[in-house]
């Protein structure tokens, strides 16, 4: 079992942070978003009006591709000895989904073998909180993973990552070892 706890800083001026806890273990990968008020109400108010209610759970909502375009989550998680990844996306609302990698941005396909089994969010502690659980099969030996957040003001994305990327517009698909 494995668990992780981040904090996802921002690539532009924004001053705030996104908490962001990991639990994996054979067949449960559990992630954790925290959104903190510091974001201000115009994100909140964002965040807020992509979902449901304030406070909801369900244990089924619908796969959706290119999640990436609004507000987003998103994980990543690669394979000991091998250039093969996986890419989790998951919507405020509870849409999500998961890609599976050969290498670099290769052979794209939906990975199957796991299955959201649980999404909430909810306001407490002044902080939006967004849990997900997916079960299934996945990764036996990882090497390396890091979460993203992807969040508009407007139009405009406002990356947050939780490993040192250089750039403004960060490249997520890429491991420690690539670059």
């Amino acid at each position: 079992m494995l668990n992780h706890h981040a904090h996802l800083t921002p690539l532009s001026e924004i001053k705030a942070t996104i908490e962001f806890q990991l639990s994996l273990t054979k067949d449960q990968i559990s992630l954790n978003y925290s959104i903190d008020q510091s974001l201000g109400s115009k994100f909140i108010k964002n965040f807020s009006s992509n979902n449901l209610t304030l406070s909801n759970s369900m244990t089924s909502t619908p796969r959706r591709d290119y999640l990436l375009l609004k507000n987003c989550f998103e994980f990543f998680i690669k394979a000991k000895d091998s250039p093969s990844y996986l890419e989790f996306n998951f919507s405020p609302k509870g849409e999500w989904n998961v890609f599976h990698f050969s290498s670099y941005r290769k052979n794209k396909e939906i990975y199957k073998a796991l299955e959201l089994s649980f999404f909430e969010h909810k306001v407490q502690n002044n902080k939006i909180h967004y849990n997900y659980k997916l079960n299934g099969s996945t990764f036996q030996n990882f090497e390396h993973y890091h979460s993203t957040a992807i969040i508009y003001d407007g139009k405009k994305p406002n990356y947050f990552h939780e490993l040192g990327h250089i750039s403004l517009k960060p490249d997520f698909h890429l491991f420690p070892k690539d670059m």
